[in-house]
């Protein structure tokens, strides 16, 4: 890939992702198109990396990982719904789509990174028709 295709790639993260609004009643669909848009940024977040690493030799386990604030500006979905305790996140990591870790930098007190579980992902035929209703 060429550094103006990865430009290019770059440029149509805003146009790929959905810029998610939140209300104070979310229905199941507010809350599958948040995840929807977390899981998509997580993919970017893959595809990033690799595109960074294309002179490097890649190990799967150090792709995709992203802490919560850049997990926020990748997805577009309030920084409120990303950092909430019990919420949306949690969830994910419940369902083990998200997969959680230490963070590798103390960098803005950041505690743990995430990213998309590639096992789980595997496993899933459609991870967007997945379903978040709480039980």
């Amino acid at each position: 890939m060429t550094h103006s295709e990865i430009q290019q790639t770059d440029n149509l993260e805003s146009e790929i992702i959905p810029q998610v609004s939140l209300s104070q009643g979310m229905n199941h669909g507010d809350t599958a198109g948040i995840c929807r848009a977390i899981i998509t940024s997580l993919i970017i977040a893959v595809f990033q990396d690799l595109q960074r690493r294309t002179n490097q030799r890649i190990n799967r386990e150090d792709l995709g990982w992203r802490n919560k604030y850049n997990i926020h500006l990748l997805s577009g979905v309030s920084q409120k719904q990303i950092y909430k305790e019990y919420g949306i996140m949690e969830k994910l990591i419940e369902q083990r789509i998200i997969e959680k870790r230490p963070s590798q930098s103390r960098w803005g007190k950041q505690k743990h990174q995430y990213r998309l579980s590639f096992s789980q992902i595997l496993q899933s035929r459609d991870i967007f028709d997945l379903d978040f209703r709480s039980e």
